[in-house]
């Protein structure tokens, strides 16, 4: 697959993706093997592992060991069409509303071990039921809750993590400062959702309010290494994505399906 802008991995999950609404993959059979896949889509390595990673955050596949990676059946899924595509140059910046930026805090996370639910499972690359670190804090503007955020770490890549917990206000920083961790790359699912019972009190907003949630992968040398789950109230956390074509003569970055 030759790819004249964008990320190719992106290119790459949206091939796969489409080969998989058009059934070339069938619910319930398995992807090739990374360097079939390698091949076909004439990519790397990387770029095969970030393209699974996100069609498994989107709830097309799930990844087995000693299996492989298997096609899933999704309702929600079946028919989709690919309204809009945009490749090129990208930013994405998530906004804080707040005064100054010293309006903007966090509270120590807590930390505790519990058993890897399925999605959990599924974005670390590790069988469910696995104990795993679970980091839960809240991120203020001005001492009003905006944002709460769940991070799911192995206990195998950060030992004895417990130990910190009510430390870690800026969870990478604590990563990197603490276990040496670089980090590679990232894949974000935007959702619109309602605040549930817990939500709603931790946010302090009615239950059934919208909110913007955000599901993130994020890897280190390619490997899965957290998985996040982030909460935001809408009227002080806003993400803009500003996409610019990689070829200034190539003016069609955004597709015709919009």
């Amino acid at each position: 697959m030759t790819t004249r802008h964008g990320a190719k991995y992106i290119d790459t999950y949206n091939a796969i993706k489409m080969d998989i609404i058009t059934k070339q993959y069938p619910a319930g059979s398995f992807l090739p093997t990374e360097a079939e896949l390698m091949e076909q889509y004439k990519v790397s390595r990387t770029t095969i592992r970030k393209a699974v990673a996100l069609l498994k955050n989107d709830g097309f596949v799930t990844t087995t060991r000693g299996r492989g990676t298997e096609v899933r059946t999704v309702d929600n899924n079946e028919g989709e069409y690919p309204f809009s595509t945009l490749s090129g140059h990208t930013e994405v910046h998530t906004i804080i509303r707040g005064s100054d930026t010293s309006s903007v805090t966090a509270q120590g996370a807590t930390v505790d071990i519990i058993d890897a639910p399925h999605q959990v499972a599924e974005a670390l690359s590790i069988k469910e039921g696995t104990p795993i670190f679970r980091l839960q804090r809240i991120k203020l503007i001005e001492n009003v809750p905006c944002s709460y955020v769940i991070s799911y770490v192995t206990c195998t890549d950060f030992p004895d993590l417990d130990a910190y917990s009510g430390q870690i206000m800026f969870l990478y920083k604590f990563l990197g400062e603490h276990y040496g961790v670089t980090f590679s790359g990232t894949t974000t699912r935007i959702s619109a959702t309602e605040a549930d019972f817990v939500e709603s009190r931790l946010l302090n907003i009615a239950p059934g309010a919208a909110i913007m949630t955000l599901f993130r992968t994020t890897f280190s040398d390619d490997k899965p290494i957290e998985y996040s789950e982030s909460y935001c109230r809408p009227d002080y956390v806003s993400t803009y994505v500003t996409i610019s074509p990689n070829d200034p003569e190539y003016s069609s970055f955004l597709d015709t399906n919009f």
